[in-house]
């Protein structure tokens, strides 16, 4: 999903205007002003959105970042791969996309064994 479609569809679906919008983004500490709402949901851009500005608009839409990272990979044409791999493994791979398919599938399967890692260290009881 491209990151207009992402804006146009969470949008509707919390029933928000723009100066709402705007507001969710100041009150998380990650301002969007009201006209780059407007550029990122209406126009063509070749540039993904600042960290301050995937982290306003992640906020004001109660989406994840990396869900607006994907989005706005996808609008300027960096193809991405659900891979379930955990957060912030999609915005790696998206940086990879000329590399061969042979080197995606050696990061896929090293990231996927770093993330099983984290999982565990995370999940387990503190000692």
């Amino acid at each position: 999903m491209r990151l207009q479609e992402l804006i146009a569809t969470r949008k509707e679906d919390l029933h928000l205007t723009y100066a709402q919008l705007v507001q969710r983004a100041t009150a998380a500490g990650h301002p969007v002003s009201r006209s780059m709402w407007h550029h990122f949901a209406d126009t063509e851009w070749q540039n993904i959105p600042t960290t301050e500005r995937l982290r306003g608009i992640a906020a004001a839409l109660e989406v994840d970042v990396d869900e607006v990272l994907g989005a706005a990979a996808e609008s300027i044409g960096i193809v991405t791969r659900e891979l379930h791999l955990g957060r912030g493994a999609r915005a790696v791979l998206g940086m990879l996309e000329d590399r061969p398919p042979e080197q995606v599938e050696a990061l896929e399967t090293v990231v996927r064994s770093v993330t099983k890692a984290w999982d565990a260290v995370e999940s387990s009881p503190p000692s």
